[in-house]
């Protein structure tokens, strides 16, 4: 679906009477996206986008599967790479790509039926303690120039 966005620059360019190539050159889109949107109005779009917005999506039949994950985990924001791989391992194969899933989720939250917590991490310092109780490690890479 394209944005609200392209739409508009598609039809601009249109009423400056540029041809459907030219929009296609110089906005990078698929030439069968320009003609479909070429003959909509205004009115023909926001239709369009309403049905595409509220029509049936291939993670409805885990609804209630990920909201039932998220209740499990206080509501807070998840990886969803993690969300893919949990439901991968637990059904095997999914209906979409993890992309798709992270789309839904998003729409899960515009609707208002997923709220997520946005909790803040709290940094304290860490008490002295003897030495030889506490080891700060450092991963880095160190080369020797000397080869040795």
């Amino acid at each position: 679906m394209v944005k609200q966005r392209m739409y508009y620059e598609i039809k601009k360019l249109q009423r400056q009477g540029y041809g459907k190539n030219f929009i296609v050159r110089e906005l990078e889109i698929d030439k069968k996206t320009v003609r479909k949107y070429w003959s909509m109005d205004e009115e023909e779009y926001r239709k369009y986008q309403d049905a595409m917005r509220y029509r049936e999506k291939g993670y409805d039949e885990l609804r209630d599967a990920i909201l039932g994950l998220y209740r499990e985990n206080d509501y807070i924001r998840l990886p969803v790479s993690a969300v893919y791989d949990y439901f991968e391992e637990m059904r095997g194969e999914m209906p979409g790509n993890e992309n798709s899933l992270r789309n839904y989720i998003r729409y899960l939250i515009e609707i208002g039926d997923l709220s997520l917590v946005e909790r803040q991490r709290y940094y304290t310092k860490v008490p002295d303690m003897p030495y030889g109780r506490q080891l700060q490690i450092d991963f880095g890479v160190r080369t020797n120039p000397q080869g040795g």
